[in-house]
């Protein structure tokens, strides 16, 4: 994960979840597909730093949130069900780190962005003309 991301799962989610003595359970029995959505190049400092990958990925899993004392279910079902998530996944120091996990309803915006990024020849052209 990037730094920011960590932090703001520590700051939003786990500290909240520590204080209210809840714990969560996420279980992937099976990854169903995984789709690329978005891919944004960059190339800061010759590395290709900050390079955006985004995917779509569809699996069979459970994820609850559980009071830690009693074992009751306060959010979510320990069945397991489809469901699409939508992972960032940013390019840092020659590793991609996770940098955001969305709902699978975003998909569709991110597969719209694509219609607004320079295509990868006339940016590669223009920066050797530069």
């Amino acid at each position: 994960m990037t730094a920011w991301y960590w932090q703001n799962q520590q700051s939003v989610y786990l500290e909240r979840w520590k204080k209210e003595g809840l714990i969560n359970i996420s279980d992937v029995k099976k990854i169903l597909n995984i789709k690329p959505l978005l891919f944004v190049h960059r190339n800061h400092n010759a590395e290709h730093n900050d390079s955006l990958l985004v995917v779509s990925i569809t699996a069979k899993m459970k994820d609850f949130l559980q009071n830690r004392k009693t074992g009751k279910v306060v959010e979510g079902s320990k069945r397991y069900k489809e469901v699409e998530t939508v992972w960032t996944l940013t390019l840092e120091d020659g590793i991609w780190k996770v940098s955001d996990i969305d709902e699978g309803s975003m998909s569709l915006s991110y597969a719209k962005m694509t219609a607004e990024l320079p295509t990868i020849e006339s940016t590669v052209i223009s920066d050797l003309r530069a």
